[in-house]
């Protein structure tokens, strides 16, 4: 079957089609003093949350994006679990981003759209430690859609990072909408001339596992200070939406170090669909109705496995859309009749119910927890209808 793949973000064609590298006069701070306005929702960890960031280059990978001789280079974001706030509050967007994410959208006008996601609040902070109440870290791994950036999930992130993982964010350049690294360097994605979308599956994966490496190295000894000796590299995990859940159910096939994922509105391609399929642990989380249901990967699994489907939604309620739309009073006329609607669930519930669900999953496969949600307490999300897929065990192993 042909995969029909809709990206997350339809782009300006002049600017954006090309992959092109741009530069800028400078990069705002990450920390500002942000004007009261658009809080996202409390994660409901008991840690707060600190944020990092850092670059990686991968000198052991060409890029396939590129014709060029260049090494694959990578923007890192990290949420963990701190025991105190930091220096200053963390913008939602780089204002660059910001900039040409808002001439981009159909929800409001650009100049609306921009003094928005300047007042979003994400309830995290730069500078603060990771907290020693955990002495080393799970860690889960976030890939975007295409198309996407980190930062239209950061609700999801920290909601994972209150709870005691560490976050691990990937743009992955030339499939982001847009990247900006320390430099100012601006690149775009490569909407034309791109690789085929498997291979870009496979692109992403492999930036998983370059990341995973870096992360190796820091936990001997980092050169931030942030991350030598915190990490538990026998637990990790990999989670994203639409193709960044393709990719962290592929990287499942080849790299050992990952244990368990899921998967948000994915296409169903790559080894895990076509293949050997998984070993490991995983879940498949829909929308409904769903471009990307299939039982492809849940035929394949040779592991536990979960298969849900959440009403009242589209493939963009698993981003922050639906809690920002909401937040900025759009009307919910205006943002169902968009070209990327978040559905009409509502936006916190929406959120809720995407979180608890992971939450659980990454609990009971990465820290040997419950997961009691995995085991028919289900009922209290009606909007969900949750199957077993895989190795059936009738309790947590």
């Amino acid at each position: 079957m042909k995969t029909r793949f809709v990206p997350l973000i339809p782009l300006l064609a002049a600017l954006l089609l090309t992959g092109c590298e741009l530069t800028s006069s400078g990069i705002d701070d990450p920390t500002v003093d942000a004007e009261p306005g658009l809080r996202l929702p409390e994660p409901t960890g008991p840690w707060f949350v600190g944020t990092s960031s850092l670059t990686v280059v991968d000198s052991d990978r060409d890029d396939e994006y590129t014709a060029e001789a260049d090494f694959r280079e990578l923007n890192v974001q990290l949420w963990y679990p701190a025991n105190q706030e930091g220096l200053g509050t963390v913008t939602y967007m780089n204002p660059i981003v910001t900039d040409l994410f808002s001439v981009t959208q159909d929800y409001m006008e650009p100049e609306d759209m921009t003094a928005a996601l300047s007042r979003v609040e994400t309830n995290t902070t730069a500078g603060a430690p990771i907290t020693p109440d955990i002495p080393e870290l799970p860690i889960v791994f976030w890939s975007h859609g295409l198309g996407g950036v980190n930062s239209l999930y950061t609700s999801f992130a920290a909601e994972l990072a209150s709870h005691g993982f560490l976050v691990v964010g990937i743009d992955h350049t030339y499939g982001a909408f847009a990247t900006v690294f320390p430099d100012g360097t601006v690149r775009s994605i490569r909407a034309t001339n791109a690789p085929p979308f498997p291979t870009i599956v496979r692109i992403w994966a492999k930036d998983m596992a370059s990341v995973l490496d870096e992360l190796e190295l820091r936990n001997q000894a980092d050169p931030d200070g942030l991350l030598t000796g915190r990490l538990d590299l026998t637990r990790v995990g990999a989670t994203g939406h639409s193709t960044g859940g393709s990719a962290s159910a592929d990287v499942l096939t080849f790299d050992p170090r990952f244990k368990a994922a899921v998967t948000l509105d994915a296409p169903q391609v790559g080894e895990a669909a076509e293949g050997a399929g998984v070993d490991d642990p995983l879940m498949l989380f829909f929308a409904d109705p769903s471009d990307y249901f299939s039982s492809a990967v849940a035929d394949r699994l040779q592991a536990p496995g979960y298969s849900l489907t959440m009403s009242q939604t589209t493939h963009y309620s698993f981003t922050d859309l639906p809690v920002l739309l909401n937040l900025a009073d759009v009307p919910e006329a205006s943002r169902n009749g968009s070209t990327r609607p978040p559905g009409t669930l509502d936006p916190f519930r929406n959120n809720t119910i995407i979180n608890d669900w992971s939450l659980a999953f990454f609990d009971r496969y990465l820290r040997d927890g419950p997961g009691t949600l995995l085991d028919g307490s289900g009922g209290m999300y009606p909007e969900v209808v949750a199957r077993r897929i895989g190795i059936v065990t009738a309790a947590a192993p």
